[in-house]
C-alpha cells in the first residue's frame, strides 16, 4: 500500500518488508518460547527441544496448508479461544469472588498494593509503551492482510473493530488474572505464573481447557504470522527486483521463506530474555520506522483536493525521505542509552527526517521501477507528477 499510494520505490518497499517481517519473526518466536516455558513447568523438560518441536510443527503446518487453511483454522481456533477463554476467566475471578475490591484488598495484604495504584507511575514511560504497541500493530502485515482479503470495506472495518474489542478486553482480563495469581503465590516469575496456576489451582477439566486454549491461540498466531512473513518476503523482497518470475516460482519461494523464517524465529526464542522483550524490540523497530511514513504520507498529499486511489500516487514524501526516515526510526528506537523513551524519540526523529529530506529532494529523479506485473512505471520529478 505504501508503495502503491505514497512512494513507489523498490528500496523503500524492501525496507518496509524487512521491518514488517521482524514483527512476524517475533510473534512466531514468542509462541515457541511460550510453549517451551509451559512444558517446562508441567513436565520439568528442557524448553529448548520443545521450542524446536513446536517451531517445526508451525513450519510444516503452514507450508502444507498455505493461507487457505490458515484462514479456516484461525476461525475455528478463534472460536475455541473465546469459549475456553470465558471459561478460564470465570474460574480465575472466582478466586476473588468476582470483585475488584477484593482483589485490591488481597494485593495490599501481600504487600503489592503498588500494583493496584497509579501512584508513582512514569507517565512518559507509559506513553512510550503504549505507542510501541500502537505503531507495532499499525504496521503488522497480518492485520492488513485480513483487511485486503475482505469482500468490502465495511466487512474489514467491522472485523477489525470487533476483534480489536475482544483483544483489548481479554488482554485486560489476563493482566487481572496475573494479579490474582500474585495474591496466591508471590514467588513466581512472569513466565511461570500462568502454567503454575493451571497446574496447581485449577481442576483437571479446567486445566485441560486452558491448555487447549493456549495451544489454539499459539498455533493460530504462529501460522498466521509465518504466512504473513512469507508473503512479505515474496512481495517486497523478491517481486520488485524480479518482476517476470512466474507465480509457481513465487509459491516455491514462499515455502522456502516459511522454513527460513521459522528457523530464525526459533533462534530468537532461544536467545530472547522474555516474550515481552522480544515483541517490544520488533514492535519498536518496525513501528518507529514504518508508522511515521504511513501517517505522514497519507496526510501530506501532493494534490490536496484528491483522495487516495489505488494505482495513483499522491504524496509529497520522496523516495529519499522515505528511505532515510525508515532507517533513522528503526535505528534510533533500538538505542539503549535513550532508555524507555527510545520508541517515542525514534518516531519523532523519523517524522522530522521524512519531512526535511523530502523537502530537500523534491527535484531528485527516481530510477524507473517495475510494477508487480512487470510493466515499467517511471517515477518522474515532483513537478511532473
Amino acid at each position: 500500500m505504501i508503495d502503491d499510494l505514497l512512494v513507489r520505490d523498490k528500496l523503500t518497499r524492501l525496507l518496509c518488508g524487512v521491518l514488517g517481517t521482524c514483527i512476524m519473526v517475533a510473534w512466531v518466536g514468542g509462541q515457541g518460547k511460550a510453549f517451551g516455558e509451559i512444558f517446562e513447568v508441567f513436565t520439568g523438560a528442557d524448553p529448548l527441544p520443545i521450542i524446536f518441536l513446536f517451531s517445526a510443527i508451525f513450519i510444516v503446518y503452514t507450508v502444507l496448508g498455505g493461507v487457505y487453511s490458515v484462514v479456516w483454522t484461525d476461525l475455528f481456533q478463534g472460536i475455541l479461544c473465546v469459549v475456553f477463554g470465558i471459561l478460564f476467566y470465570v474460574f480465575a475471578f472466582s478466586k476473588v469472588d468476582f470483585s475488584l475490591t477484593v482483589l485490591g484488598e488481597r494485593l495490599t495484604e501481600v504487600g503489592r498494593e503498588d500494583l493496584w495504584s497509579f501512584a508513582g507511575t512514569d507517565g512518559l514511560s507509559v506513553l512510550n509503551q503504549f505507542l510501541t504497541g500502537l505503531v507495532g500493530v499499525l504496521v503488522a502485515q497480518s492485520y492488513w492482510q485480513r483487511c485486503y482479503a475482505c469482500k468490502n470495506s465495511r466487512t474489514a472495518r467491522n472485523g477489525l473493530l470487533y476483534s480489536g474489542i475482544i483483544c483489548v478486553v481479554m488482554t485486560m482480563l489476563t493482566a487481572l488474572v496475573g494479579l490474582i495469581i500474585m495474591t496466591i503465590n508471590q514467588d513466581l516469575d512472569a513466565g511461570s505464573a500462568m502454567p503454575w496456576f493451571m497446574m496447581y489451582c485449577t481442576p483437571p477439566l479446567i486445566g485441560a481447557a486452558i491448555f487447549v486454549l493456549i495451544l489454539c491461540a499459539g498455533m493460530s498466531s504462529a501460522d498466521s504470522c509465518l504466512n504473513s512473513a512469507a508473503v512479505l518476503v515474496v512481495n517486497d523482497l523478491i517481486r520488485p527486483f524480479a518482476p517476470k518470475v512466474k507465480d509457481q516460482k513465487l509459491v516455491w519461494y514462499a515455502k522456502v521463506a516459511t522454513v527460513v523464517i521459522g528457523v530464525a524465529s526459533s533462534v530468537c526464542a532461544i536467545y530472547a530474555s522474555s516474550i515481552i522483550s522480544l515483541f517490544s524490540r520488533a514492535y519498536s523497530m518496525a513501528g518507529a520506522g514504518i508508522a511515521p511514513l504511513l501517517c505522514i504520507g497519507f496526510f501530506w498529499r501532493e494534490r490536496k483536493e484528491e483522495g487516495h486511489v489505488m494505482g495513483k500516487r499522491n504524496s509529497k514524501v520522496t523516495h529519499w525521505g522515505a528511505r532515510v526516515g525508515i532507517v533513522v526510526g528503526a535505528v534510533v528506537s533500538q538505542l539503549s542509552f535513550l532508555g524507555s523513551n527510545a520508541t517515542l524519540i525514534g518516531i519523532a526523529a523519523a517524522s522530522v527526517c521524512i519531512v526535511v529530506v523530502s523537502l530537500l529532494t523534491r527535484n531528485v529523479p527516481v530510477e524507473p521501477m517495475f510494477s508487480d506485473q512487470g510493466n515499467l512505471h517511471p517515477i518522474r520529478k515532483s513537478e511532473d507528477r
